[in-house]
């Protein structure tokens, strides 16, 4: 797991061990506080940063997964100081701020040969959401944010019809368990990608 919060980690060394233990693929998140720190301001120096990371995996021949929204406990990845601790997941406004960002980075990353897939949220963060309906609601918009900046054929890399978000955990699910009780517990899931 790399977060682009860590400026100051040796990111090629934890690139490394992920290429040394056989890996193929990385999931980064996206620190959503750090990308856009003030309400439509994005940070250009981050999203570059970004863009350096992803590099840095493509060259170690790993590929990555890049995480839109995520419910760290930890590191607040998707908590924004401007949102005034609203919820990111029912706020309207905060949804449209998501959509920007999503917008934003797909519009600049989305020929990136690095970039393996795009998931929309982690499972942190979309078990937050009250209900099923409320999630599929969520996904519409952000994959009409996609739609309307272009990105409609398939066979380009990425449309907006083939994006969504994979939901296939339920309560009973001994992972979805294992993840709830790691996040009452403080702990971060285990999350890795086996090749």
């Amino acid at each position: 797991l790399l977060d682009v919060n860590q400026f100051d980690r040796r990111v090629d060394e934890d690139l490394a061990a992920i290429e040394d233990a056989r890996f193929a693929l990385v999931r980064l998140m996206v620190s959503w506080k750090v990308l856009e720190p003030q309400v439509g301001q994005y940070d250009e120096r981050a999203v570059d940063r970004f863009e350096d990371l992803i590099a840095a995996a493509r060259e170690r021949k790993l590929q990555v997964i890049v995480c839109f929204f995520a419910d760290d406990r930890h590191a607040e990845l998707a908590e924004v100081p401007w949102g005034k601790k609203r919820d990111p997941r029912t706020d309207n406004y905060l949804v449209q701020r998501e959509v920007a960002l999503v917008q934003k980075l797909v519009a600049r990353l989305r020929t990136d040969s690095g970039v393996f897939a795009w998931q929309l949220a982690d499972e942190a963060f979309c078990s937050g959401f009250k209900t099923a309906g409320a999630l599929e609601a969520w996904t519409r918009q952000l994959r009409e944010a996609i739609r309307e900046i272009g990105y409609t054929e398939q066979g380009i890399g990425f449309d907006a019809d083939s994006c969504g978000i994979m939901v296939a955990l339920h309560r009973q699910s001994p992972v979805f368990q294992k993840c709830l009780l790691a996040r009452r517990l403080g702990h971060q899931p285990l999350d890795l990608l086996v090749p």
